[in-house]
């Protein structure tokens, strides 16, 4: 998620409640990016109106917000099934 992200969700103060973080996030084009910090938002799925704490790391920036494979997974967006995947 951006830093203008949470500006607009959260105000100034969104970007001063945030967790230190020491992960390093590799984009798709191998370029390394170190996130200002991390925040957990409430989200909702809209399927099935539950709602989940999700955890974000923030950047700088333009980009488009992606979630990762376990908070899919959480939000019941996609399950994985990896019953014989590999079976000899």
């Amino acid at each position: 998620m951006t830093d203008e992200t949470v500006l607009k969700l959260c105000g100034q103060n969104g970007l001063s409640e945030l967790e230190e973080t020491s992960v390093t996030l590799v984009m798709y084009n191998q370029s390394e990016v170190k996130p200002l910090g991390k925040k957990r938002f409430k989200v909702v799925n809209p399927k099935n109106n539950k709602k989940y704490s999700i955890e974000f790391h923030l950047v700088r920036g333009y980009c488009k917000s992606i979630l990762g494979l376990r908070a899919s997974e959480h939000l019941q967006l996609l399950t994985v099934n990896s019953q014989n995947i590999l079976s000899v």
